[in-house]
């Protein structure tokens, strides 16, 4: 039985049953657990008879009778055969190209009977779905009928869609906007970010609502990260609340609300790396970076190295910098990565009261392609990026003087620029146009130039007072990403806005304000890293 289909079946059927696991920790027996399908009937039953004890609306109980026969039918399926992930190489050989992610499963070796019967299903869960939709749009129904039908339309959905999961996915988005949109979802969530007497009225039912739309958010994500690679998860459908843009997965306000109804965690859970190996323990990690293999490269200042990770945080290896490590005047400054797999390290080297900065950069992990010598001046704090056409700019204090250093890839210094405009930049990206964009932590302004010093716009993020603030750019969404922590807020606020400034989401995260941010960026996925140092000096990177 495929793991991928246990996946899709969990998902879904977790939206009737509170299993106590998401789909990611499912495993397959519950695919063929009796005791998990009778579970199923049972919970189905239980909620058709509350319905039908005040009359719901027709199309609503309709669609739960028919997908409780689908169900049934999925069952039969089961007993009789068992479902097979195509490989992306089989993939590959059928359609004569590449594939970035299996989209389909497969039933193999099926007789003619159970092909009627997987058709029939199919049939049955789209009547569900049919008729879960008629019921969503129906206006005049309770707004705890409306969500109930969608749950039931994103279950009907999934299981309609179980040998196609990109039908599914796109699918399932569509109803979440849906779900999204409702005058009264939006009043939900809206009431619950403010503080006073209002936020207590109708306390229960409105956090119900809150719950269960993020619920169904998490049945969905589940899907998407089994979809696989070429799925941004972060740039997830949010709740306007004409105030704010909530996401429903993550946002810290709203996190406790399971808590408070006494039911499970639905919301997605960051976890860190960096203290795992004894002997490469994080200390203080400068910046994180990503690269196209979707590793993570971490700059320590702590321990002069710079240490590559796994997607999944698992320490890999550290690269061989210069010689001139030992003797301990030897410092990384920054970790910077191209479209084209290289990285580049920004270092400094203290000899007789001065200190010297060259760039290292590495390509194919491992192997020192060259080192460039930077023009002296540059300040210890200095960030720097890199563009696609191999240029980097390295932030910089020169003649006491904040400005933008420009070299081109052989590491011939081209132009500085910025002086006078920027005032105390904290970070430093670059945009897949060759754009540059400085964030001022002091105003929360981000600066945009392009490659040849010519100031093109600003903009200002909605942070105030900032001690400090990280920006990323998000090559596949093309959205800049900035981090920082707003003056007497305990919470991490992470910014989304497109190149041209337009605010679109905020998502606030539960972490610590006494950890010193660090560093962000974005993985090819569109998974969010951040670099912490917290008060005890020690170092982790947080994915989100």
């Amino acid at each position: 039985m495929s793991s991928l289909l246990s996946t899709l079946f969990v998902a879904a059927i977790d939206l009737i049953v509170d299993s106590g696991k998401n789909a990611e920790e499912s495993n397959e027996t519950v695919l063929v657990d009796e005791n998990y399908h009778g579970l199923i009937v049972r919970e189905i039953d239980d909620i058709k008879l509350k319905l039908e004890g005040r009359r719901a609306s027709e199309d609503l109980l309709t669609s739960i009778g028919v997908l409780k026969e689908g169900i049934e039918l999925l069952y039969g399926v089961f007993d009789k055969t068992k479902f097979t992930r195509k490989s992306s190489e089989q993939m590959t050989q059928a359609s004569g190209s590449q594939t970035s992610f299996t989209s389909k499963l497969e039933l193999g070796d099926l007789d003619e009977s159970t092909n009627t019967a997987f058709a029939t299903m199919k049939e049955t869960f789209k009547d569900a779905r049919l008729k879960a939709t008629k019921a969503f749009v129906n206006d005049a129904l309770e707004i705890s009928d409306r969500i109930l039908a969608m749950q039931y339309r994103v279950i009907a959905t999934i299981l309609e869609s179980i040998d196609n999961l990109v039908d599914a996915l796109q699918a399932c988005k569509l109803c979440i906007e849906e779900l999204h949109s409702l005058p009264a979802v939006q009043n939900s969530f809206k009431v619950e970010l403010k503080k006073g007497l209002l936020s207590r009225l109708n306390r229960e039912k409105r956090r119900e609502i809150i719950f269960t739309v993020c619920r169904i958010n998490r049945a969905i994500y589940d899907i998407t990260k089994a979809v696989g690679k070429g799925e941004h998860v972060w740039i997830w459908p949010f709740v306007d609340t004409g105030e704010d843009k909530v996401d429903p997965l993550r946002d810290a306000r709203i996190t406790n609300v399971p808590r408070r109804q006494g039911k499970k965690n639905v919301f997605v859970t960051p976890w860190s790396f960096g203290q795992e190996e004894e002997n490469h323990k994080l200390k203080q990690p400068r910046r994180v970076a990503t690269n196209t293999e979707g590793k993570f490269i971490v700059a320590d200042y702590g321990n002069s190295n710079v240490t590559v990770f796994e997607s999944s945080g698992k320490f890999l290896f550290a690269l061989p910098l210069p010689a001139d490590a030992a003797g301990g005047k030897f410092y990384v400054r920054d970790v910077a990565t191209d479209s084209n797999g290289n990285t580049y390290v920004l270092v400094s080297v203290k000899k007789s009261g001065s200190e010297e900065y060259s760039v290292c950069v590495f390509s194919n992990d491992t192997e020192l392609h060259h080192r460039i010598p930077l023009i002296q001046g540059t300040w210890h704090w200095s960030r720097f990026t890199v563009t696609d056409n191999g240029k980097f700019m390295v932030l910089a204090i020169r003649e006491r003087k904040e400005v933008i250093d420009v070299y081109d890839s052989d590491g011939q210094f081209l132009r500085s620029f910025g002086e006078g405009v920027l005032k105390d930049p904290s970070d430093i990206t670059a945009s897949n146009d060759g754009y540059v964009m400085v964030v001022n932590k002091g105003d929360s302004q981000v600066h945009v130039y392009n490659d040849l010093g010519e100031h093109l716009h600003k903009f200002k993020v909605p942070l105030r007072s900032c001690s400090s603030l990280k920006i990323a750019f998000h090559r596949a969404s093309e959205y800049v990403v900035v981090a920082g922590y707003e003056k007497g807020k305990a919470h991490l606020h992470v910014i989304f806005c497109t190149k041209d400034g337009q605010f679109v989401r905020r998502v606030v995260l539960d972490e610590e304000k006494d950890d010193w941010l660090l560093g962000i960026t974005v993985t090819v996925e569109g998974r969010i890293a951040v670099a912490f140092q917290d008060v005890q000096r020690i170092g982790k990177v947080i994915v989100l």
